[in-house]
Order: structure tokens, then sequence, then C-alpha cells
């Protein structure tokens, strides 16, 4: 490679230049109280080192489109924090967020005068927003796209849906055939450490539950409360040469939903594996276990062969899953954690695990059942 193509790469892997960049474009730089709040935020947030690594590698290779699953601006400050620390590169572009909100003063002093003085009609923010997206990926700029809309937002009500992402993604793939370098879509999923999904109010629901679409307010306090023990997960890149000749028989339309259904696949089983699945109150569990055509038709059979009534059959079940079922209670759970969690480091501090990154890796794609030797509370 000479000295001219590696000045090329160097400059298309580069962050974006504080003049002229997007108002969506990743910072190098932040204000004084944002580089505070982000330090003291997001300082013990971890990504892997071979994670790290593998990011240099693509973009030294193609251009980076990163993904993440909800538009939120406390989401992208965090990626830009994580992302400038590890020294990756950071997008010129995110659809639908402004990072005007961490620039220093000097910046946008400056920038307020350059809006005085524009005359010139814009064609509007969502055109915009696509024609740069697609310019940026033509020239091998790393680019971020929010796959969904935060639910509710008014001035977002048109572009809340899953579309989102699925069009942005439209641009990387007609951009694809107008560049050399190759484009790798890289899926990030964000997650603490300790996370109860359940669907629920109070406590529990503020603390452990901000998987759903939750306000960028909310995910802050939820950040600050778990500021020590978050963690990015990054997917399996998706090659898009590759992915595209996989399907060359197909339409452009028919290999963005597809793209679009790969990367929420990924999302969703990288829940899975961190979040397990959600855990539904235990009135909803019951009435699937016992209120369906299959349990009804076993009451009907043993009635017959027994002799018994139905209904006592039917009570007898109920019983059963009284003394069998959990009834998981997020806020009492949530204490207890808080008040043993000194303890139980130090009680397991010299445990190792065997094998289990093979188990992680089947959580992705299977159901995992887990088999201890014995029951005990303290095992589990």
């Amino acid at each position: 490679m000479t000295l001219g193509e590696q000045a090329s790469l160097a400059s298309a892997d580069a962050g974006p230049r504080e003049t002229g960049a997007h108002g969506s474009a990743m910072r190098e730089r932040f204000s004084w109280l944002a580089e505070l709040a982000g330090r003291y935020l997001f300082r013990h947030v971890v990504i892997n080192d071979a994670a790290v690594a593998k990011i240099k590698d693509l973009a030294s290779r193609g251009t980076v489109v990163y993904v993440l699953r909800q538009r939120s601006l406390i989401d992208y400050f965090l990626l830009n924090h994580v992302l400038r620390r590890e020294g990756l590169p950071l997008p010129v572009f995110a659809n639908g967020v402004s990072s005007t909100a961490l620039a220093p003063l000097r910046e946008l002093a400056g920038k307020a005068r350059a809006r005085l003085g524009r005359r010139k009609r814009s064609r509007g923010p969502v055109a915009e927003q696509h024609d740069f997206c697609a310019r940026s990926v033509a020239r091998g700029r790393p680019v971020l796209i929010f796959m969904r809309g935060r639910r509710g937002a008014a001035r977002f009500a048109r572009t809340a849906g899953s579309r989102v992402g699925a069009d942005f993604l439209r641009e990387v793939v007609s951009a694809h055939g107008g560049g050399s370098r190759e484009k790798f879509i890289v899926p990030l999923a964000l997650f603490r450490g300790h996370s109860f999904k359940r669907r629920e109010t109070g406590l529990s629901a503020v603390v452990y539950n901000a998987q759903e679409y939750p306000t960028d307010a909310r995910k802050l306090f939820t950040y600050w409360w778990n500021r020590k023990d978050m963690f990015f997960t990054v997917g399996t890149e998706v090659v898009l040469s590759e992915f595209m000749e996989r399907y060359r028989g197909e339409l452009g339309d028919q290999i963005v939903r597809r793209l679009s259904r790969a990367v929420q696949i990924f999302l969703a089983r990288e829940e899975r594996v961190v979040l397990g699945p959600a855990l539904l109150p235990r009135r909803e569990i019951k009435s699937l276990v016992l209120e369906n055509e299959e349990m009804a038709a076993a009451i009907r059979t043993l009635a017959e062969d027994s002799g018994t009534r139905p209904s006592k059959l039917r009570k007898e079940a109920d019983g059963y899953f009284e003394e069998m079922a959990a009834n998981f209670n997020g806020p009492v759970f949530g204490i207890i954690a808080y008040l043993v969690k000194k303890v139980w480091d130090r009680i397991f501090s010299g445990i190792e695990t065997i094998g289990l990154e093979g188990v992680v890796d089947k959580a992705r794609n299977y159901p995992v059942v887990l088999v201890p030797c014995h029951r005990s509370h303290l095992d589990y």
C-alpha cells in the first residue's frame, strides 16, 4: 500500500472535522459540562478489547456503518464517549439526533452567527439527512444508523416506526456501487450488567427496566444508577458485498428488508443472552400453563379414566402450579441484590468458569436449559 493510499484511508476513517461537519457528527471535543458528565457517567462502560480490535480492522478495510436499536441522545452521547476513548472511527452522521448540545460554547456561538447569515432555503431536514448519509457512505466515511425512533414523540411521529433505520440502510445499499471500499454493517447493543426484563410498574421498572422505549430522562437516571456496570456488545458484521451477492436476484427494497431483519435478529439474540426471556407476571404464566386447549384435553382424558370430576382435577393442577411457580418481585430483588452485592463479590471472587463461552454462544441461537446437580438457592 502506497503512502497516498494510506493517507486516503486515514482520512476516510478519521472522526468528523469540527468545521463544516454535519450537525449530527460525533465529536472529538465536548463542552466542559458534557466532558464532566461523560467522565462521571460513562468512564466504567466496558467494550471488549477483541471488539475494539475488530472495528479498527474493519475500518482499515472499508466503511463502518454502526447500527443501534433505538434513537436516543443519551445513547448517542455514550457511544461518542466510548468510541473516542477507544480511538475508534467517529461517525460523521447519525439520523435524527444533533450533537449541538455537546458542543463547546465557542463553537455554538460560531454556528449561531453562520445560521443568521444563511439565506438559502434547504430541502428540509429529512431530505438533507438522507443526502448527507448517502454522500458520506459513498466517500467511505463512518455513519451511525438508529433503527427505530422514539415512541410517542410528536415531532418524530412520521418516522417513529421500524422504517426509520431501513430508510437509511437503503441509502447505504444504494451507495455501495458508487465507491470502491467495502461496507461493513456493525450492530451495537448496550446493556447493564444487572438487568431484569419484566414489564411492570414501580421501582423495578424505573431502575431495572429500560429495554422497551424509555425517555432520555429515564435512560439518564438508569445509566447513572448502573454507571459502574454497563457494557457494549458488538455483533458479527454484515459484509455488504457478500450480502448483496447472496441475494443478487432480488430487488433493492427486498435486500434492504433482509438487511434490516438481519440487524434486528442480532439485537434480539444479544438481548436473549444478556437479559434472558421476559419475566412475565405470575398470573400470566399461570394463564399460559393452565388455560390452554392441551391442558383442558389432558384434564378431560384424566377425568374419564379416573372417574374424577374435571373441576377437582383443575383445582389440583392449580395447587401444583402454586407450589412450583416462582413469584419474582423486582423491587424486593433489587433491594436484596444491593445489600448483599459486596458480600457476594467476596464469597465468589475465587471462582473460575470453564466453557461458559460456549453456553453464551448457544444462547444466542437456541433455548438453553441449565441443569444443576441439586436444588439450592445459594447455587443458582
